[in-house]
């Protein structure tokens, strides 16, 4: 089968020796070409490189011409006889060279890559506060994303009564637009390259004075007589957005015995009430604070709170059965120091007079009920009530909870609590439960405390609590108490997620997800997460069952089922863990988008074959974009080089096709053209003489033997294609195909284009050369080498020689090249697929030779013994010999 396989590629070198004596391969082939890079691509296509000529042949090339083959996102030059090419997009694309030798066409390939990385830019506006009935104060935020700095924020519509700037520049990422008045306002972005985003919407309410309320902090004071107000906040969000500036100032005063503060803006240090000489704290309980707040408008508003009478509190912490200390705080301002006296309402036992701060720990009091009475430094009296009880049997109670937070069969947490309070610290234990948990703390004071996750995880899936038997135990000062608790069925909740359907709009894609809670089997109230690239969402909130969303920026989004049963999204403990996890039910999904641009491949502007002055045309078309309205179309717009974005035009429609605009050869005009949702994508286009330009592109224009060339003529709308070549070649379509191309396909293809906008037929050429592969590389196995060794055994000279290595792990398989360890030989130590891989680095074209596949380590010494029946056998019989203990180390493919 080897050897078979040699003989034919060397019959076919031969044969097309034989059809070529001293042809393409066999004169000036001593060359190279190397393409260099001028300019990268900043925005979507503007870069450009070039291409040099050297080597000993290189004199003796005439007719050169220069291209790009098309690439897979479109772009292409026509062969032509420029050494630069320009308005290339960022990426790396092959670069041809074609020219004559002796009468023979001949060609090489290099390679540029084009660095860039522009993408069009995106636009997010919301509003940053609602303005006020009585004049202009609203705010609207744009952020703009993507794109290249700097950036034109435009206000296209307003409301009548706006009259500031329409036009804002910058170069962050984000511009604030204010003192606009209430109403509808329509913004759209441009950048440097001139590609403008979807038009977005933004309304600005319109806020009434009379729904301004305030939310009232604690009073406190400094001494017995002086008050600290701190200033109140604005109540309700959609106020909020006014506390951090100075369009609203506030005022403070206190009954009518002190006058009024100075009006001061929000957000700044509290009111400071000096009380007159002989006043002090208790003269001021149940007084009434009035706070007066002007507005922009001018416009005055009064609100009060009440200065509150103090309110003792009194806490516990108990020792076991034996004594207990009580601790007093107080609610409202209270002039220090203050005086106690304590009773036990169950024997009458008196205690204190005590002097102290409003934090007042009393001494170790048996167990048993109380009365306090207190009085104030400055006289108020008043009373409370305190005590404990004995404790009885086990005081702790434990419960398994699931507060809904997303996690499928899983509780959130375990609540432990006791109605014994305590500063001595207790000790927590998982006891016994589900194998692989453990739990160990001994840090808890106070009445509840919460134990959320396995302490000794051995993987996702081993964190949260599952369904099982557990025992807790819990130790303090008093005794260790045991608490069995099952958690069951009626514990978990159970999620599903998923899409039910999208909407596209012009400001993204509306989400609506479809999803249930149950637990035990009931059905409970569902809410919905959402996260963006594993982290949190710039919008995120909770959403109820029903609820859409609206995603406008690529990305990945994973919607997170959770319940209603709770404020909160997913836990802390598991938001962090990568989607999906064994605890959450989730959906993600991609968005992506596709900013409108101008198809490059497809738009042009040329002057006809025999068209005079001012008779160029031009053909646009666009490319991708939001143009989801049915029939798809764009609308196109024709302007003098620098007038795209905003015009004057000469010229607009819907079919890209201008005409009778005055062009001349040569001349520079600026298209745009703007999608269905109001985007649009800027770029210049040269009208060309078509008695000098070529029109057809092709994927490549000098292949190699065996290849597949696509042939692409300029698409211009109602034309007729007629294509002649090389052997017969014809065809009427646009973009004809020619496949395993050989040396019947060397030569010229010409197109003739026949366009309602020309009276005379536009006629163009190319040329196809092709290359010959190198000779199929053969190898050698030499297993008397150590190492084993495969050594390529027919080189030429002039060709580069590598190893095409194969593995095959976890069932994967995956390749990479390799270079011979020493010459053309390469030494092999483990169980692997090598094929020689022969390369002309000239023309880019490469042969391979066959697989060589390595079952086992082919160094491992193998033993194997031979078995016959016969030991002893006379002259002319007849035996069998069995060798066993050997396997096949080595095996050939084509």
């Amino acid at each position: 089968m080897i050897s078979g396989e040699k003989i034919r590629v060397g019959l076919w070198s031969f044969i097309l020796m034989m059809v070529l004596p001293g042809t393409l391969w066999a004169q000036c082939n001593n060359w190279t070409i190397s393409a260099h890079l001028i300019a990268a691509s900043s925005c979507a296509g503007n870069g450009s490189s070039g291409v040099t000529i050297s080597g000993p042949d290189a004199a003796n090339i005439t007719n050169l011409q220069y291209g790009i083959p098309l690439s897979a996102n479109g772009f292409s030059v026509p062969l032509n006889n420029s050494s630069t090419f320009s308005n290339i997009p960022a990426g790396a694309y092959p670069v041809s060279v074609v020219g004559t030798c002796s009468g023979n066409f001949v060609g090489k390939t290099s390679r540029v890559v084009i660095p860039g990385s522009y993408t069009p830019p995106g636009l997010t506006a919301s509003v940053g506060r609602n303005s006020i009935n009585c004049g202009a104060f609203g705010q609207i935020y744009g952020s703009v994303y993507d794109g290249k700095p700097p950036y034109s924020l435009k206000i296209i519509s307003a409301p009548a009564s706006y009259s500031g700037p329409v036009v804002f520049n910058f170069s962050s990422s984000g511009y604030g637009i204010g003192n606009l008045p209430s109403g509808n306002y329509v913004l759209q972005a441009t950048d440097y390259c001139n590609n403008g985003t979807v038009p977005l919407t933004v309304t600005i309410g319109d806020l009434d004075l009379s729904t301004f309320q305030l939310n009232y902090s604690d009073i406190q004071s400094l001494g017995c007589d002086t008050l600290i107000i701190t200033k109140p906040d604005m109540r309700n969000t959609i106020w909020q957005s006014y506390q951090s500036d100075t369009l609203f100032k506030i005022s403070a005063q206190v009954g009518s015995i002190t006058p009024a503060t100075v009006f001061t803006n929000f957000n700044t240090q509290p009111f400071i009430i000096n009380l007159p000489p002989g006043k002090t704290l208790k003269d001021y309980y149940g007084q009434v604070i009035t706070y007066s707040v002007k507005s922009p408008c001018g416009t005055i508003m009064r609100f009060t709170q009440t200065i509150p009478f103090p309110a003792i509190a009194i806490s516990t912490d108990q020792n076991c059965n034996i004594n207990f200390k009580g601790f007093t705080s107080f609610t409202g301002v209270v002039c220090t120091p203050v005086t106690y006296s304590m009773t036990n309402t169950d024997n009458g036992t008196h205690y204190g007079p005590y002097i102290s701060g409003v934090n007042f720990p009393t001494s170790n009091l048996p167990i048993g009920n109380y009365s306090l009475s207190y009085t104030t430094g400055d006289g108020y009296s008043g009373t409370g009530q305190f005590g404990t009880t004995p404790i009885t049997g086990n005081p702790y109670h434990v419960s398994a909870v699931n507060k809904g937070t997303g996690l499928n069969n899983y509780i959130t947490e375990f609540d432990f609590y006791t109605s014994i309070s305590t500063s001595a610290r207790r000790t927590i234990e998982l006891f016994s439960g589900p194998a692989g948990y453990s739990y160990s703390d001994n840090i808890w004071v106070g009445n509840l405390y919460i134990a959320t996750s396995n302490q000794t995880p051995t993987g996702i899936g081993k964190v949260g609590f599952p369904a099982g038997n557990y025992v807790w135990k819990i130790t303090d000062p008093c005794g260790t108490y045991l608490l069995p608790i099952t958690v069951g069925p009626a514990d978990l909740y159970q999620y599903t997620i998923g899409i039910g359907h999208t909407r596209q709009a012009c400001e993204g894609l509306w989400i609506f997800p479809t999803g249930t809670a149950t637990s035990n089997g009931q059905n409970m109230p569902f809410r919905f997460d959402v996260s963006k690239n594993g982290g949190a969402w710039s919008n995120s909130t909770l959403y109820n069952a029903g609820d859409s969303f609206l995603v406008s920026t690529p990305g990945v989004y994973t919607i997170i089922a959770t319940s209603a049963d709770y404020s909160q999204s997913i836990d802390s403990n598991y938001d962090a863990l990568p989607y999906p996890n064994s605890y959450t039910v989730s959906y993600a999904f991609t968005y992506s988008s596709s900013p409108v641009t101008v198809d490059l491949d497809n738009s042009q502007g040329f002057l006809c074959k025999g068209g005079g002055p001012g008779q160029g045309l031009i053909y646009v078309k666009g490319k991708a974009g939001m143009p989801y309205l049915a029939p798809v179309h764009y609308n196109y717009y024709l302007a003098q080089q620098g007038n795209a974005v905003n015009g004057p035009y000469l010229a607009t429609n819907t079919t890209g096709i201008f005409t009778n605009f005055g062009g001349n050869a040569n001349d520079m005009y600026d298209v745009k053209v703007q999608d269905s949702c109001g985007a649009f994508a800027v770029q210049t286009l040269k009208i060309l003489d078509l008695q000098h330009t070529r029109l057809i592109s092709s994927s490549s224009y000098t292949p190699c033997v065996g290849a597949t060339v696509n042939l692409t003529a300029i698409e211009l709308p109602g034309a007729t294609y007629s294509w002649t070549g090389p052997g017969g070649f014809t065809s009427s379509v646009w973009n004809p195909v020619i496949t395993n191309v050989g040396m019947q396909n060397i030569g010229i293809y010409r197109v003739t284009v026949i366009t309602p906008q020309c009276m005379l037929p536009i006629t163009d050429s190319t040329i196809i050369t092709a290359n010959a592969n190198p000779p199929k590389p053969v190898a050698s196995l030499d297993c008397n080498h150590d190492p084993v060794t495969l050594t390529i055994t027919n080189p030429v000279a002039g060709y580069k020689y590598q190893w095409y290595a194969s593995l095959f792990e976890y069932g994967d398989s995956y390749g990479y090249f390799e270079p011979s360890d020493t010459g053309y030989t390469k030494y092999i130590y483990d169980i692997i697929d090598y094929r020689p891989v022969a390369s002309d680095t000239g023309t880019g074209c490469t042969t391979y030779g066959d697989s060589i596949f390595f079952s086992v380590n082919p160094n491992l010494p193998l033993h194997a013994s031979v078995y016959s029946p016969h030991l002893s056998i006379c002259p002319g019989d007849t035996t069998i010999l069995l060798a066993q203990g050997a396997t096949e180390m080595a095996s050939y493919q084509r």
